[in-house]
């Protein structure tokens, strides 16, 4: 098998899927250690590896990847992105290989130690990426040394860094004029999370109070379904879910039966 490199001209959702399934190729040919490793499959990428649970994992994903790429990749020929929380390093990564100059932060050395073996093992293939991964802690990291920023990007971890409110206003400031801020998170108002995964996070309505706050336009809000575990095996997924999501927008539900949410803001002059 070979590893699949996207075009940021003309980046699709079947893209971000090929792109997505490059990890299958990964975890054959890169010697990750068995901590990277079970930390990789629990972050992220368990689902995917799971051939049950694959089509759940790949209709729920694609989309919040081709909308970042979408957005950072509009104007900038080369934007600055700063990837707090990167986790597996797999949107560092991407937008590298976009060609974007990128750092990544997370406070997990040894994901960071994985993320640093993957970004080696994509540049053995297509040449250096500018990446810089960082193990360092999110509110102490030093945004200033590296702004002005053209985007500040978040996957599902924007909210498991506390207090997040806080973090908002540590690192928009960074962000240059017309800068973009995406953050996809769990939707606080899903009854799913609610019940399954309570965590002290921010609203999609406070999240946009407070991008506001600190001179950001909230540019679009998103929410997005996404089908139950159960119904993956199912051929027709992705199709089933698209009609789930269309029912449940004329019905006026998506806000509260989707379990994530995107949110786009743009940095105002100051």
């Amino acid at each position: 098998m070979k590893l699949f490199k996207p075009d940021k001209s003309n980046f699709t959702i079947l893209d971000a899927q090929r792109y997505l399934n490059n990890f299958l190729i990964e975890l054959q040919e890169i010697p990750f250690t068995p901590e990277e490793r079970k930390l990789l499959l629990q972050v992220i990428f368990g689902k995917l590896v799971d051939e049950r649970t694959r089509p759940f994992f790949l209709y729920h994903f694609r989309p919040l990847l081709k909308k970042a790429v979408d957005i950072f990749f509009c104007e900038e020929q080369r934007p600055l992105i700063v990837d707090l929380g990167c986790g597996s390093g797999s949107a560092s990564i991407l937008f590298g290989l976009l060609g974007a100059r990128v750092i990544g932060i997370d406070i997990e050395p040894i994901l960071i130690s994985a993320c640093r073996e993957r970004q080696a093992f994509y540049e053995a293939e297509f040449g250096p990426l500018d990446i810089r991964f960082y193990v360092a802690d999110a509110f102490k990291f030093d945004y200033d040394q590296i702004a002005p920023i053209d985007g500040i990007y978040s996957l599902f971890a924007f909210n498991i860094m506390q207090p997040s409110r806080e973090l908002l206003a540590r690192v928009t400031p960074a962000l240059k004029p017309k800068g973009k801020i995406v953050i996809s998170d769990g939707n606080i108002y899903s009854p799913y999370n609610r019940l399954f995964r309570p965590r002290p996070i921010l609203t999609p309505g406070e999240m946009k109070s407070i991008l506001s706050a600190t001179h950001c336009e909230v540019i679009s809000l998103e929410f997005h379904c996404t089908i139950p575990p159960v119904l993956a095996r199912i051929r027709t997924v992705f199709d089933l879910g698209v009609k789930l999501e269309r029912i449940f927008g004329r019905l006026g539900l998506k806000r509260w039966l989707s379990v994530s949410y995107t949110i786009v803001a743009e940095r105002q002059g100051v």
